[in-house]
């Protein structure tokens, strides 16, 4: 039905509670996190999942790619899982983005929905009025991260939020005192000192070339565990098999096209 980048499928079945996507960009962080939501949605009853996302703040462009992200997943888990997909899987999708006959609308419609953040997917399990599992979209910001509840937390461009810290802050809370909830921040690194991710995401190590990726620990204090960051560079992504191009459309490696560029530190 979806298939995965190996470094996907790590981040997907990685055991711990807290941890962090560091990828480079254009590496799939925000078709994983909505992949992985939907995932749960179909196989865990009575399942919330929230997708927190700076994306909502960041213009019309990023919401549409969420948008486009979001419709594709949910007409993919349809027709896998779906009442006209065979006998043995009989979920029911119903969403606000459906018209009339049961059908996603278009993308601009399911953009608009996302900006205002009214965006969500239910998976109907049973009769049972509250017997489905729930994947909602909501703007990244303390408010958001203070009065969330659930089983599955995923913060979508994460280091892009402006009150980044205060965000983490109140999902440790949660976390803390839900035995199941399992939250994952994805975002790239951090390109300035002054956001407040610096301290904990900034790292100078040389990782091997792994499809997989590279685990890690975020900085932390004295006595202090660290956050669990699962770090793809680019060159673990083109192991994986993810493809670059030049200006001309060529297909290009990730060494060289560091070698032609003239913003080797971006």
């Amino acid at each position: 039905m979806i298939t995965f980048f190996p470094y996907q499928e790590e981040s997907i079945i990685a055991p711990y509670r807290f941890s962090a996507d560091e990828w480079a960009r254009q590496t799939g962080k925000t078709f994983k996190g909505s992949s992985k939501c939907l995932l749960t949605c179909v196989t865990v009853r009575r399942a919330m999942c929230v997708t927190m996302s700076a994306s909502l703040r960041q213009g019309e462009l990023v919401i549409r790619k969420d948008a486009e992200v979001w419709r594709s997943v949910v007409t993919a888990m349809r027709k896998r899982y779906g009442q006209d997909s065979g006998p043995d899987h009989d979920r029911e999708f119903h969403t606000p983005a459906d018209d009339d006959k049961g059908q996603l609308l278009d993308i601009d419609a399911i953009s608009d929905m996302l900006s205002t953040g009214r965006l969500s997917c239910k998976v109907q399990w049973g009769r049972a009025a509250d017997d489905h599992s729930l994947h909602q979209i909501f703007a990244a910001n303390p408010d958001t991260a203070r009065g969330a509840t659930a089983d599955e937390l995923f913060w979508d461009e994460a280091l892009l939020t402006p009150d980044f810290q205060e965000c983490l802050r109140a999902l440790r809370s949660m976390a803390n005192r839900r035995p199941r909830a399992q939250i994952k921040l994805a975002s790239s690194p951090p390109i300035s000192s002054s956001h407040e991710s610096w301290e904990i995401f900034y790292n100078e190590d040389i990782f091997p070339v792994n499809p997989r990726g590279n685990w890690r620990f975020g900085k932390a204090g004295p006595g202090e565990q660290g956050l669990r960051i699962h770090r793809v560079d680019g060159y673990d992504a083109e192991a994986a098999g993810v493809k670059s191009y030049d200006e001309l459309g060529k297909p290009i490696s990730i060494a060289a096209m560091r070698e032609q560029s003239d913003d080797k530190e971006g």
